[in-house]
């Protein structure tokens, strides 16, 4: 079965306990997230804020209903239009 991919955000990170809680408009709750889910090479964290794209199941950790299974960071998106410099009038 394939599993529905949600955009959300880290809404904490716990760098030295290596977990933290995602948010999705998608997900009725917030989605408990480990390290070792998370998909970047070298040291593993995420950021308060930081926009991502998981994947949940349902599972009971921490007080959390959701956990996520896989968390990918996702680039800031750029702008749809941006606004080219003005050229200078040439006399």
């Amino acid at each position: 079965m394939a599993r529905t991919v949600h955009r959300g955000w880290v809404v904490l990170w716990h760098d030295e306990d290596g977990w933290g809680v995602l948010e999705s408009r998608t997900v009725p709750e917030q989605v408990w997230a480990h390290y070792s889910h998370v998909d970047m090479p070298g040291f593993r964290r995420l950021s308060a804020g930081a926009e991502v794209e998981f994947t949940v199941e349902r599972a009971e950790q921490d007080g959390f209903h959701w956990r996520a299974v896989s968390v990918t960071e996702r680039p800031p998106e750029k702008p749809k239009n941006p606004k080219q410099p003005k050229k200078p009038k040439q006399r």
